[in-house]
């Protein structure tokens, strides 16, 4: 069912919010609600994802994070910087609730613009940059996330994190239900690197072992031999795939039915529409 435009209300939340708050907090990806520009080069159709500073809001830090793609564009862009930290304003000044409240009306929001706009697989990324730094929002955006998939059954939900695995920073797990599975609708993987494996390899061997795991790494096959090294011996077993855009095999947009998509709505690996279950482990080449 489409949402409308005009903001929604839950019964537990704090009251709508307006469209121009609402869109303050959205930015795009190009490669799932992909428009083109009359030049032929691809732009964000519609905002669909959230943006949280870089390193601030990441407790799992690793040294693979060093050259974070996202520190470095708030660095260079400081209206990027800017928007990441008046987003982080708001949201911390939030109880539960009214996580719950935001985070849904950004997703009815998102899910309405993306079918106005023509995209005909709707899909929803938390934290573009930054990662689950506070229990508060992460249990408010389950319960978003829950009820979301009542009335949006259409929006795939995805995201990636380092918000696992210690004291202090094992945040991830609450957005798991009992049998360790995210949201219906939803795929949440594991991110991962060359410093961390030992990290990952413990967590899918406990309350993580539903999810998949996303290696950055320098190439390809480097980062098959991380998941492998990861995988075994922990009694778990995926397909692994090299992400074809960062493996320079496929471009940002692909020509589907006439028209043209973003890769990763043409491809789809890691946003299964049969669930967290047959999401592939992916290395994503660092360029």
């Amino acid at each position: 069912m489409a949402i409308a435009e005009t903001p929604v209300t839950l019964s537990t939340g704090s009251g709508d919010y307006s469209p121009a708050y609402l869109d303050r907090h959205l930015t795009g990806d190009m490669k799932t609600a992909t428009g083109i520009r009359p030049n032929g080069r691809p732009v964000a159709a519609c905002h669909n994802a959230t943006w949280l500073p870089a390193r601030r809001t990441c407790p799992g830090l690793s040294g693979g994070c060093v050259d974070c793609y996202a520190d470095t564009l708030e660095r260079i862009r400081p209206t990027v910087g800017n928007a990441a930290a008046w987003r982080l304003t708001e949201w911390d000044r939030l109880k539960i609730d009214q996580v719950a409240d935001l985070a849904f009306q950004l997703m009815a929001r998102s899910h309405s613009r993306q079918l106005s706009a023509g995209v005909d697989r709707p899909t929803f990324r938390v934290f573009a940059s930054g990662d689950w730094h506070s229990a508060a929002m992460v249990d408010g955006w389950r319960i978003a996330a829950d009820r979301a998939a009542d009335l949006t059954p259409t929006l795939a939900g995805w995201g990636y994190s380092r918000s696992y695995g210690s004291a202090g920073r094992d945040l991830l797990a609450r957005f798991l239900n009992a049998d360790g599975y995210p949201p219906a609708g939803w795929t949440y993987y594991l991110s991962s690197d060359a410093a961390m494996t030992g990290r990952t390899r413990n967590a899918i061997g406990g309350v993580y072992h539903r999810l998949p795991v996303a290696v950055m790494a320098a190439d390809g096959p480097t980062g098959l031999a991380l998941l492998e090294k990861i995988r075994r011996g922990t009694g778990t077993d995926r397909r692994a795939i090299v992400c074809p855009v960062d493996g320079n095999r496929m471009s940002i947009t692909v020509e589907r039915r006439g028209r043209m998509v973003g890769a990763c709505s043409h491809c789809r690996a890691c946003l299964p529409t049969r669930g967290v279950d047959v999401a592939p482990d992916v290395v994503f080449p660092i360029h």
